[in-house]
């Protein structure tokens, strides 16, 4: 009995696995098949299709990487930095909502306010004044010496209510009184920040 279940079950198993004989679809049922399938999915299938849908992973080897990071950069695209002025010198500023607090370089404190002492990580210096497009601002920043001029993070943004435009290019801050001012050109950024393929241009 045993040997008569096992060879039983091999022949299922057998048929199971041949390949299913095609049947002839009518002209006629083709036709309903091939309309019904071009029936206009509803807002709901549509939405569920978009999210079920997997994307597709493309390996870049290296010559088309670089073809890729070389159509950036040529691209108009490059760092937000706004002009700002202190008393004494103009200086450039950086947007950079991925810092909370906003920055002042160690050098430029030092220039503007003769101060010689040596500084410990993260000493804050308060109320330093600066103007943006005529209007004096008076704010709190860290000092540090691995930044640029001055670094304006998620405090000022949020303080002073501002507002980054990339389609007018303005940075706007939004508390009285208003004020907006153009982001600057590549040409017109720090060496260490621009693109390094439109180097030669800022010469």
């Amino acid at each position: 009995m045993a040997d008569g279940s096992i060879v039983k079950e091999a022949a299922l198993r057998y048929q199971r696995r041949r390949p299913r004989p095609l049947i002839p679809v009518s002209r006629d049922e083709s036709m309903e098949q091939s309309e019904s399938s071009t029936t206009p999915l509803s807002l709901e299938q549509r939405t569920t299709e978009s999210f079920t849908t997997v994307p597709t992973i493309q390996t870049l080897r290296r010559p088309k990487f670089v073809d890729r990071q070389l159509q950036f950069r040529n691209t108009a695209f490059c760092l937000p930095f706004i002009q700002c002025k202190f008393h004494t010198r103009e200086a450039k500023a950086l947007i950079n909502t991925c810092v909370l607090s906003s920055i002042i370089n160690r050098r430029l404190y030092q220039d503007l306010f003769f101060e010689e002492a040596s500084f410990q990580a993260y000493d804050m210096a308060r109320g330093v004044p600066f103007v943006i497009n005529n209007r004096l601002i008076h704010f709190d920043f860290i000092i540090r010496g691995d930044v640029p001029d001055l670094v304006l993070g998620l405090d000022f943004f949020t303080q002073l209510e501002c507002a980054l435009d990339f389609g007018t290019r303005q940075f706007i801050v939004r508390q009285d009184p208003q004020v907006s001012t153009t982001l600057l050109c590549e040409r017109e950024l720090p060496l260490r920040y621009r693109n390094v393929h439109n180097l030669l241009a800022s010469f």
